[in-house]
């Protein structure tokens, strides 16, 4: 059975991005205005594509059978095991991965972490649970 689980979003992170795009916008409007380092143009317009990709584009976390993996957008990434899963806790951790919320999870697979922010964290672990009942939550 397949189970999806959608990215929580922070409202300070989502206002850090925002912040961050406009800036870029704005940064190319200035520099049409005043007439001058055109070549920068192109630079500011694709960070701010990229920046607004990333940002909102869909990332989702999926559980089928015995498996588990991330879709963003319409990339999915590695498929990991759920047998595999050795630990999965609940943090607050500044650290980077796929993960747009502050209230996030770390799992430990094969001696990886993996960083996520389902909005229900919760019943997340307990879908893991569900398929592997040896997976350490503390």
């Amino acid at each position: 059975m397949k189970k999806s689980f959608n990215s929580s979003r922070n409202i300070v992170l989502s206002a850090i991005m925002n912040a961050t795009i406009l800036l870029m916008v704005y940064f190319v409007y200035y520099i049409l205005k005043e007439g001058k380092d055109w070549y920068a143009i192109p630079i500011f317009i694709l960070s701010a594509v990229f920046a607004a990709w990333i940002w909102y584009s869909p990332l989702v976390y999926v559980i089928e059978d015995d498996t588990f993996y991330i879709v963003s957008g319409r990339k999915k990434s590695k498929i990991y095991s759920i047998h595999d899963i050795t630990k999965a806790v609940k943090s607050k951790t500044p650290i980077a991965g796929a993960a747009r919320g502050i209230k996030r999870i770390e799992i430990m697979c094969n001696g990886d972490w993996i960083i996520i922010s389902p909005k229900n964290r919760d019943l997340f672990i307990s879908a893991l649970k569900e398929v592997n009942p040896d997976i350490r939550t503390k």
